[in-house]
């Protein structure tokens, strides 16, 4: 997956915007992101209308571990894919 991402900080919510987008596939998604316990959760829907909820997790100064979630609005939590990745420069904000 390639793509763009803009994140603004909205105090309000304790959190951020998140709109990421893959103009190759025509791949979006809308999330609201937040720090939790050690890491960074994302929440929201996908251009296919599913709830989506990405993970960062084991965030250490080189790498992190994300878990993207994916379901229908009417069911329970489905796949799930777990990728292990360099860090990026959004781990900034991993402490709001």
């Amino acid at each position: 997956m390639d793509g763009t991402t803009l994140r603004i900080f909205d105090p309000g919510i304790g959190g951020r915007h998140i709109i990421w987008s893959d103009p190759l596939n025509q791949d979006y998604s809308r999330q609201i992101g937040r720090a939790e316990s050690k890491g960074i959760v994302q929440i929201g829907d996908d251009w296919r209308g599913l709830k989506a909820r990405w993970r960062f997790t084991e965030i250490t100064a080189d790498s992190f571990h994300w878990i993207g979630e994916e379901r229908s609005s009417n069911s329970a939590l489905g796949k799930s894919l777990t990728i292990i990745l360099p860090a990026e420069p959004m781990l900034a904000w991993a402490v709001l």
